[in-house]
């Protein structure tokens, strides 16, 4: 759900699945920011890698103004 919508998003593929709690996240690392931060809710800490969260909503809401990612 996205603003009280039901949406769907269409991928490449999927590599694996991870349930993480919200208390879990880091904040994003100003190195990934310079590329669109706003578009990025967090990342994981998985062991050897970062896992980057993206913001569905934030990602939702340049609908219809426009703008292009």
């Amino acid at each position: 759900n996205s603003g009280g919508e039901q949406i769907g998003l269409i991928v490449d593929r999927i590599a694996d699945v991870v349930s993480a709690r919200t208390n879990e996240l880091d904040p994003t690392p100003a190195n990934l920011r310079g590329i669109d931060g706003r578009f990025f809710g967090g990342v994981y800490k998985l062991e050897g890698e970062l896992l980057v969260i993206l913001d569905i909503d934030e990602l939702l809401a340049i609908r219809g103004t426009g703008q292009t990612v």
